[in-house]
């Protein structure tokens, strides 16, 4: 079969939309079907790598709009669409002349598709309008993670960690409000042995280098990379924010730290934390203050055994890494 995927990234709208694209156009062609990806130029240069490394077919078009004319003479037989701006109407209209598989977080916009699919934890639990609900993938049995992550995952639930600590932190693609100074700030408070990768943007190393002050030597700070998997291997604790990486890090069943950084993370964490899957905040807003509690919490995931094997027992309880085979499933053999 031949599917079609539209969405955009960039330093303010983030990496989310495409990442996870990519990550379901993996498996994809690895069923041998063909991927087109359609495309803003996202001036990222990680993101720029990671879509060149993927072998889809690239097609650069307009950001945030839509309409059969970008696909120009590329024949699909789905359209998969990530965007919360790309109009509603120009994704329905579409609709009637290619089926489209809408990806969303919580809320259809309006969008009329022929399948809608949330990722999202115990998302199939939310009121959906009738139209949708009965045509929704829904729930972490669809996360989209890649092979990247997955060869990392864990068997069974985490017990011990090493000596000192592996810590691995990261603020989505782009961190575009500016928290990982105040992460550093937090790292500079923990008392306790570690060693962490800290991975930002290079605008960003100097205001961490100077929030690190005594624990400079426990932190290595590198830029963003399209090559963060690697970094999962082997580490016992993940600081990220909660945006679509968390599903991610909840897949490999390593005990971590999530983080919301913007208003529509805020339901993904709050299951999260009501189901005792990792640890949670919320930045949204913060200020140096809040760098005392995270420390807390860090030094809590990095001190407390018991609390790692809960964690990691809950999160490999909720994703087994299989939600690309089931999407794949379903779209190849609906009618």
């Amino acid at each position: 079969m031949i599917f079609a995927i539209r969405a955009d990234a960039g330093v303010v709208q983030g990496t989310g939309h495409v990442m996870r694209c990519l990550s379901l156009a993996e498996k994809l062609l690895q069923k041998g079907h063909r991927v087109g990806l359609f495309t803003n130029s996202s001036e990222i240069a990680w993101l720029e790598a990671a879509i060149a490394a993927s072998k889809v077919e690239v097609f650069r078009v307009t950001a945030d709009e839509l309409s059969t004319k970008q696909l120009g003479d590329f024949k699909a037989d789905w359209l998969i669409v990530d965007s919360y701006q790309i109009p509603a109407g120009q994704i329905s209209d579409v609709n009637q002349e290619l089926r489209v598989l809408a990806i969303v977080d919580g809320d259809a916009r309006g969008i009329t598709a022929s399948a809608y699919l949330d990722t999202n934890l115990f998302s199939e639990r939310l009121n959906w309008p009738s139209g949708v609900e009965a045509r929704l993938l829904a729930g972490s049995k669809f996360a989209l993670v890649r092979d990247g992550v997955l060869v990392h995952k864990r068997s069974h639930p985490e017990i011990g960690v090493g000596n000192p600590p592996k810590v691995l932190v990261f603020l989505g693609g782009s961190d575009p409000y500016g928290y990982s100074p105040l992460l550093a700030e937090a790292l500079e408070k923990v008392e306790v042995p570690f060693q962490a990768t800290f991975i930002a943007p290079e605008t960003s190393h100097e205001a961490i280098h100077a929030a690190l002050d005594s624990n400079s030597s426990k932190v290595s700070v590198i830029g963003l990379t399209p090559k963060l998997t690697d970094y999962y291997r082997g580490v016992d604790v993940v600081i990220s924010a909660a945006g679509t990486s968390a599903w991610d890090v909840c897949s490999l069943g390593v005990p971590a730290l999530l983080l919301s950084v913007v208003d529509n993370q805020e339901f993904s964490l709050n299951q999260i934390a009501e189901n005792g899957l990792t640890l949670t905040n919320n930045l949204s807003g913060a200020g140096d203050e809040k760098a005392g509690e995270l420390a807390e919490q860090i030094t809590q995931l990095l001190t407390n055994q018991k609390l790692r094997a809960e964690l990691s027992a809950q999160s490999l309880k909720h994703f087994d890494g299989l939600g690309r085979d089931r999407v794949e499933e379903f779209l190849t053999s609906a009618q």
